[in-house]
């Protein structure tokens, strides 16, 4: 009877536990519940073993509700090439339990040292909702991106302890043209905490902003540059995960054509300096302003993709807004027309009353003498080397005490017409060494009716500086200067009342604000 009953029992244990008592698995295929159609394939021993004592360390459950939510994973155990087994198995969170159904249809659970192996094993991490970080995409105008995408995330599992993944997705880095009727756009399956995108431009961060919203701002120059987003989700106390996800890419930036005002303060006099960028080659363009009485020219800047301008603003212009037009190509298909604001200061000139002798006057202020100066003084001026000739600042030619400043409203011998004076007057003993007050080439050294002796330096892109009434000249035309180079020395000849040096700055034979270019409120 003892016997009878020890059947009895051990049958009951076996119909407890799982049908029988799997050996020899050699590989497992496994599909996780979120792409059940993509199964993996595994064959380390470590994981076959988990998996078989699982099940082999099971119990049947005589009641289960097979509709009951848990995260569904379908397991193959093979047997060399030959699959022997299939199972479904199942993860419920919430109770920390593990079960499986095998090909009978009945449910059995997991003994929960194995099942806590199951849940801490990395190849079930699709079990916890936050495993993965949120999906992030980069978006032209309407179409999505394929970008380069790093990510580190952590997740807490059924322990309570973080767990950190590393995910990498590199694509072929194919530079990406850009314009600016181009639009980029970021969109999250969930919203990031902070954003951040760092923008590059010839491998050097130029920026960081917060929003592509802002990336015009960033895009001064055409060329190549790479975006890279940077999106954060903190950790708080509410939250079972926290990482960060890196999404960059490369473009090619052609921007439109646009002008950029460089001069910090204009006023009456000064030189309003302009800068078109992102010009490309086959691409013209007209400034234009009612401030300027002269046509405008521009010069390539550094890069083929750039025009500076140098435009002398009428020195009679009224304080006020005016605009200033920029005609691209000009007669074509593609001619467009930009229109932009910029404000003239006002600016008070001192009145200057000058008495010289009429001997002076009318032998040095006659039909020959302007014909004269017209004909040397306007006829180099009229021309300019179409390179920058000059270094940095330029400097005062000399030490001395200025006796009338540029724009001064001047008054000879009580006309009833005044003049504005053209540059600075600075007396100095005769024979005092003056310096050209840049490097350039000398387009005029001569001696003058009106002028006296004169020097006319050209530093390129149409900006002179001239030097008048000198007693000596140490120069001749074509001669290179450096700055800082003694040139003459100062005199008394021409126009004059004493020893002193007239210093003037133009760009072409428009007289502009001498102290704008020594200030170093120009361009460098």
């Amino acid at each position: 009877m003892r016997k009878i009953l020890l059947l009895i029992i051990i049958l009951m244990l076996i119909l407890c536990s799982c049908s029988g008592n799997i050996k020899n698995i050699t590989k497992i295929d496994y599909a996780s519940p979120v792409d059940s159609s993509m199964p993996k394939i595994s064959e380390d021993k470590d994981f076959i073993n988990l998996l078989v004592d699982s099940i082999n360390n099971s119990s049947k459950l005589e009641e289960y509700d097979d509709n009951k939510v848990g995260y569904n994973y379908l397991i193959n155990l093979y047997k060399g090439n030959k699959s022997t087994l299939n199972y479904i198995l199942r993860f419920i969170n919430e109770e920390k339990l593990v079960l499986f159904k095998d090909s009978s249809g009945e449910w059995f659970k997991v003994k929960d040292e194995y099942a806590e192996n199951l849940f801490l094993d990395e190849r079930f991490s699709d079990i916890y909702p936050n495993s993965k970080p949120p999906g992030m995409f980069m978006f032209l105008n309407d179409n999505i991106l394929e970008t380069n995408i790093s990510y580190d995330w952590s997740y807490k599992r059924i322990n309570n302890l973080f767990y950190n993944k590393n995910y990498i997705f590199n694509t072929k880095n194919n530079k990406i043209n850009f314009t600016s009727k181009d639009k980029l756009t970021i969109k999250f399956t969930q919203q990031p905490d902070d954003l951040k995108i760092n923008v590059y431009h010839n491998n050097e961060i130029l920026k960081t902003i917060k929003s592509f919203d802002e990336l015009n701002q960033c895009l001064s120059k055409d060329g190549d540059y790479k975006f890279e987003v940077e999106a954060i989700w903190n950790q708080n106390d509410n939250k079972d995960y926290y990482g960060s996800c890196i999404l960059s890419n490369s473009f090619t930036v052609d921007m439109d054509a646009s002008v950029k005002i460089l001069s910090k303060n204009n006023y009456p006099g000064d030189i309003l300096i302009t800068l078109v960028q992102n010009l490309n080659k086959d691409e013209t363009v007209k400034l234009s302003t009612d401030v300027v009485n002269v046509e405008v020219q521009t010069y390539p800047y550094e890069d083929t993709d750039s025009q500076i301008s140098f435009m002398p603003i009428n020195i009679w212009t009224a304080t006020g807004t005016y605009k200033l037009t920029a005609v691209y190509n000009e007669g074509t298909e593609k001619e467009r027309i930009d229109t932009m604001t910029f404000a003239v200061s006002n600016k008070d000139f001192p009145v200057q009353y000058l008495k010289i002798s009429d001997e002076v006057s009318n032998s040095t202020r006659n039909d020959k003498s302007y014909e004269e100066f017209a004909k040397f003084v306007k006829s180099e001026r009229s021309k300019s080397c179409n390179e920058k000739l000059w270094e940095g600042k330029f400097i005062m030619p000399l030490e001395g005490r200025m006796t009338t400043d540029f724009g001064e409203i001047r008054y000879v011998n009580d006309e009833i017409d005044s003049s504005r004076h053209s540059g600075l007057d600075i007396a100095a003993p005769c024979g005092t060494d003056v310096a050209s007050s840049n490097s350039g080439k000398v387009v005029l050294a001569k001696e003058l009716i009106l002028t006296g002796n004169t020097i006319i330096v050209d530093h390129g892109l149409g900006i002179f500086t001239t030097y008048y009434h000198l007693n000596s000249m140490n120069v001749t035309k074509g001669d290179m200067v450096a700055k800082g180079q003694i040139i003459g020395t100062v005199g008394s000849t021409g126009f004059s009342t004493g020893p002193h040096l007239h210093f003037s700055v133009s760009v072409y034979n428009s007289y502009v604000n001498t102290h704008q270019i020594l200030d170093g409120e120009f361009f460098n």
